[in-house]
């Protein structure tokens, strides 16, 4: 991949758009960058460096892009929404979805799995899908039992605590309908009501529990956002006054120290209520 000969060979944050050409190429390629704004280095032969991207993802890329157009399978779905991400390709992170949603992707993913890239990619549809195919409460909580939950992302877990709720309640509807239809074909039978006595106490137990762990969580995160809010506000007033004063590259530190603030307060890590915090 060759930069323009008027680009000098220095580090240069790129615009928008990432100007592509190709050797044997008969064509320029424009790829936008999506929010990653990376750095990209330029070497003394105009030669991008596109970090943490091999050739051979690249070219999946390109080839998923351009005629003749490859077919999206499951051995290039991943690497495409990776580098769809990275560089805004919406067009086509669209045609994975619908691929994971296919039966063909319904074959090749576990639910843990499809829910994991639905919130990664931010993929609505997909996620919806996903939930929907777990249709009762133990369901959700094999799911949530996966030992591969303590990597997916963090608010997947939220996401099943309130679809585990909500099957809950929907199993306990059906659970009193089919007590009441026994009920009535067994009315000597009196040990029928205790025993629906007893699992709806036992279930309403673990409702409660479940919604507080998951209101503990939220207002964790709550607090976390606000956290990071009210920092953000004190440093860019403070950039504003300083910068009234003529002190213009405070504004330049200021972000930066925004953006260490953000990855400081991302790395916090939630514990479980009794355990010591960590050092």
């Amino acid at each position: 991949m060759c930069a323009s000969e008027r680009l000098e060979p220095v580090r240069h944050r790129l615009g928008p758009a990432l100007l592509v050409i190709i050797h044997d190429l008969p064509a320029l390629i424009f790829l936008p960058l999506g929010d990653d704004a990376s750095e990209f280095m330029i070497d003394e032969n105009g030669v991008f460096i596109l970090n943490d991207v091999s050739a051979e993802e690249f070219l999946v890329l390109l080839n998923a892009i351009y005629p003749p157009v490859a077919e999206i399978t499951k051995e290039n779905v991943m690497v495409l929404l990776k580098l769809c991400s990275r560089f805004g390709v919406e067009h086509l992170i669209m045609k994975c979805e619908q691929y994971l949603m296919s039966e063909e992707g319904q074959q090749f993913f576990d639910p843990l799995q499809m829910l994991e890239v639905s919130t990664v990619y931010k993929m609505a549809a997909l996620q919806t899908n996903s939930l929907s195919k777990l249709r009762t409460a133990n369901h959700v909580r094999k799911v949530l039992d996966d030992p591969r939950m303590e990597h997916s992302p963090k608010e997947l877990r939220s996401i099943l605590l309130e679809t585990l709720l909500q099957r809950f309640k929907s199993d306990s509807i059906i659970q009193r309908d089919e007590a009441s239809t026994s009920i009535s074909m067994m009315t000597t039978d009196s040990s029928v009501e205790l025993n629906e006595g007893q699992t709806s106490s036992a279930e309403s137990m673990e409702v409660a529990s479940l919604r507080e762990e998951l209101r503990k969580q939220e207002a964790l995160r709550m607090n976390l956002e606000m956290s990071l809010k009210c920092a953000r506000d004190f440093i860019q007033d403070t950039e504003r006054k300083v910068g009234a004063a003529g002190e213009a590259s405070t504004s330049v530190e200021g972000s930066a120290t925004v953006s260490q603030l953000e990855e400081k307060i991302a790395d916090v890590k939630l514990w479980n209520v009794g355990e010591a915090p960590p050092p």
